[in-house]
């Protein structure tokens, strides 16, 4: 077995991959849907964008928000979001405390 220093770093490592892909799904898929709300055809389901979310893709989710002001002042996406994030981070938090112990 490795050392457990060796399995945390590699935790650190995976986790850091696994949201930054994620996050740049997540940022493409608001820009895209940004583009169709102003060209006024199909839009992307926010259900999509809460799944990206959920996954890990809630900081590009955050970031696509702020940069792109879009879905920014609609709170029935917001409250979905900030349970994902929430969700999200419980799930990290018990991760590692699982993987330190």
């Amino acid at each position: 077995m490795p050392p457990k220093s060796d399995v945390i770093r590699a935790f650190v490592g995976y986790a850091a991959l696994w949201y930054l892909v994620f996050s740049a799904v997540s940022v493409v898929q608001f820009w895209f849907d940004k583009r169709r709300a102003k060209n006024g055809v199909w839009r992307t389901p926010e259900a999509s964008l809460l799944l990206v979310a959920l996954l890990g893709g809630w900081p590009g989710s955050l970031l696509a928000m702020s940069r792109f002001r879009h879905k920014s002042s609609k709170s029935s996406f917001q409250t979905p979001l900030m349970v994902c994030i929430a969700v999200n981070l419980a799930a990290l938090v018990f991760a590692a405390i699982v993987i330190c112990t």
